[in-house]
């Protein structure tokens, strides 16, 4: 197995509807890349109130992040603020954040969350999903696919972020330098 090396740490975050395949991805891939992983639902199972698994799970995710390493979050994020939160927690210790979006036919996933989950709460989770804005760092991934063909996407889409941000960075630097006239 592979570890996951990128030039600046990414936490890379599942988001979608219950059922859709994100923690069946989840776990794929941080055995493919021998990465960390933090389930806040895990730390709800040790608590009172989910808050607290919230706390739990943030305090395990900054101290993994002391390895400078790629970490791969599962937790809620349905909302657009608590995907605002994460990335704001991220960038103050220098991680960017890629969110998965994974999406599968409704019928399908629907099925899936049922096995763990009521139709009541399935209804009022996917209900509540606010998908990504076009400003959030995001890929999609179908729930259908491959494990490899998803881990390609996901991987071609952090290589692509690293080469435009060297491109705009070259750029930037060349904007900056000094203008040499001949004499």
């Amino acid at each position: 197995m592979k570890s996951l090396s990128l030039s600046v740490p990414y936490v890379i975050a599942m988001i979608g509807q219950p059922g859709t395949g994100k923690t069946h991805f989840a776990k794929l891939f941080t055995e493919n890349f021998n990465m960390p992983v933090v389930n806040e639902g895990y730390f709800l199972g040790f608590v009172k109130h989910p808050e607290d698994g919230t706390v739990m799970a943030a305090d395990v995710l900054h101290e993994i992040m002391k390895s400078r390493q790629a970490i791969l979050f599962e937790g809620n994020l349905d909302h657009k603020e608590e995907r605002d939160s994460l990335v704001r927690f991220c960038q103050k210790r220098g991680y960017k954040v890629l969110f998965v979006w994974v999406q599968t036919e409704p019928e399908i996933a629907r099925k899936r969350a049922q096995k763990t989950m009521t139709a009541k709460e399935y209804k009022l989770r996917a209900q509540a999903f606010e998908p990504p804005a076009d400003k959030e760092n995001y890929v999609v991934i179908s729930g259908r696919h491959t494990q490899a063909t998803q881990a390609r996407t996901v991987l071609k889409h952090l290589v692509e972020t690293r080469n435009r941000e060297k491109t705009a960075l070259v750029a930037q630097k060349r904007e900056s330098m000094p203008v040499q006239r001949k004499a």
